[in-house]
């Protein structure tokens, strides 16, 4: 009766852990589109998100974060860059992560991003992402190549190279940029005019519920860790929080 009493209250303790964790994450969106870029839009420090993990330690930390990015973004085109147990870096390029436009007409945008994370006893620090490129390829359609073979008879149509692929840019604004990204080209499509009004929210609300979603997902996964954690065996929690000091 009394180990049962006592595995209650650990099992109380580690639901408490990660309600708290996940509480830290608000309603509203963390990170909001402006036109010079992504800002912190759940107050505070309007470069920067940070997640709180309460008795959480630094490297336990830095461990879900690295598996959690790596689990969801890793690709023949996708960079991690770490530097245990402080921080962590990921240069990801994802097919068809941005949609734009109405349902029927609807375009989906390739993205290439960087996002940066800052790690220490208790909390995670999220940099506000860093839109590299948004693009797509098109094939250009090309009329067939053909002739009347005589009355009555159809259209003999010949061999030909496909058509040549175009690549569609879509820009935050003329004025946003990031190192190592795509500059405007005067070409591509904006989702801020000049005078920085919305022109294509779709866009906006797309881009927006990606990095959103990515770290509210991640905020979970830490929550998760700081459960499993709670829930070992006391001589193991012990030495386990001594690796983790």
């Amino acid at each position: 009766m009394m180990k049962r009493s006592m595995m209650q209250r650990k099992m109380t303790h580690a639901l408490a852990v990660l309600v708290a964790v996940v509480a830290a994450l608000p309603a509203s969106a963390q990170f909001v589109l402006t036109p010079q870029g992504f800002v912190n839009g759940a107050g505070g420090t309007p470069d920067r998100y940070v997640i709180e993990c309460p008795g959480a330690g630094q490297e336990e930390l830095f461990r879900a974060v690295d598996y959690y990015m790596e689990s969801q973004l890793a690709g023949p085109r996708t960079m991690f860059h770490a530097s245990a147990p402080d921080s962590f870096t990921v240069n990801a390029f994802v097919h068809g992560a941005i949609a734009d436009g109405k349902p029927m007409f609807r375009r989906m945008y390739d993205m290439e991003f960087r996002m940066m994370f800052d790690i220490r006893d208790g909390m995670v620090c999220v940099w506000v992402p860093e839109v590299k490129y948004l693009g797509r390829l098109v094939a250009e359609e090309e009329e067939p190549d053909g002739k009347p073979d005589g009355p009555g008879v159809g259209v003999v149509v010949s061999l030909r190279p496909p058509g040549k692929m175009e690549r569609q840019m879509l820009f935050i604004s003329r004025e946003a940029s990031v190192y190592g990204g795509v500059p405007y080209d005067g070409a591509g499509e904006v989702i801020f005019n000049r005078r920085g009004r919305l022109r294509k929210k779709t866009a906006k609300e797309s881009l927006e519920n990606y990095f959103n979603g990515l770290v509210q997902a991640l905020g979970r996964h830490v929550g998760f860790a700081a459960e499993v954690r709670q829930e070992q065996p006391p001589q193991s929690q012990s030495q386990s929080g001594r690796n983790n000091l």
